[in-house]
């Protein structure tokens, strides 16, 4: 007997949102237009496609022959166009009102390009939790897809399933990950081989979905498919079909239900928060908007125009590529998104204000420190600065860094830093980046707020007690430092302000101010370059904003970058106090403009 393959062919493209025009032309060229026109060229290959939103629009902007030619495969029912979260979002990680909203931005828009409306959709990443059953059904999704490692968490073999949550229904389609490279050799034995593989454990391969790794040249691996379907007879009968066909012959389909679970580098979308700093802000920010927004009350135009921006932001890359080279820009992007949908929340009268309240889901308060045109965000652990935000520009200067700012470091004796010592830790010092500060005073009417660190012996140096003051002021941030030697003899230490700000790879100038009267210009900082200053600016020409650290006593500053676009500062003061004496010292964090203007 000929094994039977009843299979579906798929292809899962997406270029982000905030990708620039060389990314996305060397995707359309190298990979999609190779695709399209190899399969445009086999009318009986059958094709599951998945183009998100963000895609979309620029096939049909800058690629219009493309976007036609992929109308024209859709008409013929060649291909059949799969729905899901217009920019790619991780669903599991929305505002319940954002996921129904991600889908049928999508569905409208195949539904008006295309003149069908997709039955089916794919989720980014395979992030999958049970509740969004209910969502998929809600939307008109009839199925969707998960992968085979996800079937194996149920201990179930890869087929096509049901899944139910409160009593909605969808069905789910195996994604078999071990037939992907089905498309880069000859078709037929790898096919034979893989069958032999699985037949002995009963595997009966009907309704499962292969997302073949095919590159150019394609029609190679769509000629040898249009004859294996040909082909009448033979050791492998193959038969490919779409999603929906499968979907409406299926009967008295098992139900399973699937753990919470992701596709790598998630693995459960939750957990990731948790693991990286980035990611959780963005999840925290993306709740507090949403909640803004639904604030709104009798302004449907802005609603409307806040929640876009909101949904732009929603972007899956933004949670799970931190640390890939391209991780910044996404996240620079998704936070641009966030303060644009913000932005357009405030009334033209805005009053500042000062929220307290537990904003990034840690059971701690944090500080919100809001001016007219500027956010300051203070968390208690540290009393460092997490948020900085230009509103109008939509830039958040900590976006991307993974640190804060205002993180305060002692060194013991007459210890200074170095080259090294700048980056890491040692033994001569206490970090007090994850130490609890006491919260001392708050002035919400003054935007004013103090953090006490009390003295501790055992660590060094040795009985120092510090106070740090938050203030903010015509968008300008005020932080004030007091340290006091409580003991009853003199101690000599050092102290540094840690800052780590992000900046973009390009058009960044760094200008120095020595004295009133002398600057100097450093467009390239190496790793633990110093320089005794009163000021700094930090000038990003590229985004026509900027940044300027100014302190009130000189200090020894240490600087350079730890990776392409975070800047890492460390103000250094070498100070020696008696019994009973406090230094202070007051650092101002402003935003400025780099843009030259007209005469």
């Amino acid at each position: 007997m000929p094994e039977k393959l009843l299979m579906m062919l798929a292809f899962d493209g997406h270029i982000c949102a905030g990708a620039d025009e060389s990314g996305f032309e060397k995707y359309y060229e190298e990979t999609l237009r190779p695709f399209i026109i190899a399969l445009n060229r086999n009318p009986k290959i059958p094709y599951a496609l998945h183009l998100s939103g963000a895609l979309l629009e620029r096939l049909e902007q800058k690629k219009t022959e493309c976007f036609l030619l992929i109308k024209e495969m859709v008409s013929r029912k060649q291909i059949e166009m799969i729905g899901g979260g217009f920019y790619e979002p991780l669903l599991p990680l929305l505002p319940h009102n954002d996921c129904v909203s991600q889908i049928e931005m999508l569905t409208t828009y195949l539904r008006k390009s295309f003149g069908r409306k997709p039955l089916g959709c794919k989720l980014f990443c395979n992030a999958w939790e049970q509740f969004l059953t209910g969502f998929l059904a809600a939307c008109g999704m009839n199925f969707t897809f998960l992968s085979e490692e996800q079937f194996a968490l149920c201990g179930e073999t890869p087929r096509p399933v049901l899944t139910e949550d409160q009593g909605k229904l969808i069905t789910v389609f195996p994604v078999v990950s071990s037939l992907a490279g089905m498309a880069k050799g000859p078709v037929l034995p790898f096919l034979k081989a893989w069958c032999d593989g699985h037949r002995g454990g009963g595997f009966v391969p009907e309704g499962i979905v292969v997302f073949p790794q095919v590159n150019p040249p394609m029609d190679r691996f769509f000629g040898e498919l249009s004859a294996l379907v040909s082909a009448k007879s033979g050791d492998i009968t193959l038969e490919l079909s779409l999603p929906s066909k499968i979907y409406r012959a299926s009967r008295e389909l098992p139900k399973i239900y699937f753990p919470n679970s992701a596709d790598p580098p998630l693995s459960q979308s939750r957990a990731f928060l948790a693991k990286h700093n980035e990611a959780n802000g963005i999840y925290a920010k993306l709740f507090f908007v949403n909640s803004l927004i639904n604030q709104l009350r009798g302004d449907k135009a802005r609603k409307k125009a806040a929640r876009e921006e909101l949904m732009k932001a929603e972007i899956g890359e933004a949670f799970c590529q931190n640390g890939h080279d391209d991780s910044a820009e996404l996240i620079r992007y998704a936070y641009k998104a966030l303060l644009n949908a913000e932005h357009i929340t405030r009334e033209k009268k805005f009053t500042p204000s000062l929220l307290v309240f537990d904003f990034d889901f840690d059971h701690e308060s944090e500080y919100l420190f809001q001016d007219k045109n500027v956010n300051a965000y203070i968390r208690r652990r540290g009393a460092s600065l997490f948020e900085f935000d230009d509103l109008p520009r939509g830039i958040n200067f900590l976006g991307g860094c993974g640190q804060p700012s205002f993180a305060d470091r002692f060194f013991s004796g007459g210890f200074a830093p170095s080259a090294v010592s700048f980056w890491h830790s040692s033994e001569a010092e206490r970090n007090c980046a994850d130490e609890s500060f006491e919260a001392a005073q708050l002035d919400r009417q003054k935007l004013k707020a103090s953090f006490v660190l009390a003295p501790q012996k055992q660590l060094l140096p040795d009985s120092l007690g510090l106070k740090k003051n938050y203030a903010l002021e015509k968008n300008v941030l005020a932080v004030s430092y007091e340290i006091t030697n409580p003991g009853e003899s003199r101690t000599l230490f050092g102290f540094g302000a840690q800052c780590n700000f992000a900046f973009g790879p390009s058009g960044r100038i760094l200008v120095f101010k020595k004295t009133d009267n002398e600057e100097e210009k450093n467009e390239h900082a190496e790793t633990g370059e110093k320089r005794r200053v009163l000021s700094l600016e930090m000038r990003d020409i590229k985004s026509g904003s900027g940044l300027k650290l100014e302190t009130e006593n000189p200090c020894d500053l240490y600087y350079g970058w730890s990776s392409s676009h975070c800047l890492c500062l460390l103000p250094f003061f070498q100070l020696s106090l008696n019994a009973g004496e406090s230094w202070k010292n007051r650092f101002t964090l402003s935003i400025i403009s780099t843009r030259r203007k007209s005469p």
